[in-house]
């Protein structure tokens, strides 16, 4: 299983080299994409500042994957992951930590071309 980010959604849907790399994953039959309902979030922050149709996008990451809600434990760990992430990754945010713990907690990788995820395990680089 992987973890679309809204790093990859965001490349994805530009149509750039990284969103194809994404594509590649995402577009896959075979792949079990999930997408974190706070990320829908973040996607829609890009499609305002960006003037894309929002609801259009939102069908695209329901076709393309499972919306799922993170659970109390994700949060929970997501505030540990910051803090032990944070010695190494200067501004590492809680919204990439929540994303990690449920890729965690549900054995799953990360796709992200974010810069702050590239020394980490667990994730699928694109970037």
């Amino acid at each position: 299983m992987l973890f679309a980010d809204a790093y990859a959604w965001v490349e994805y849907f530009r149509g750039t080299e990284k969103g194809k790399r994404a594509a590649a994953l995402i577009d896959d039959p075979k792949k079990d994409i999930l997408t974190l309902e706070s990320t829908l979030s973040e996607v829609k922050c890009w499609a305002l500042r960006e003037r894309k149709p929002f609801e259009e996008l939102y069908l695209a990451v329901r076709r393309n994957s499972r919306i799922i809600h993170p659970a109390l434990e994700d949060w929970l760990r997501a505030a540990e992951l910051r803090f032990e992430i944070r010695r190494s990754v200067q501004d590492f945010g809680l919204m990439d930590a929540l994303l990690l713990a449920a890729a965690e907690r549900t054995g799953s990788t990360v796709l992200t071309g974010d810069p702050h995820f590239r020394k980490l395990a667990g994730a699928i680089f694109i970037g």
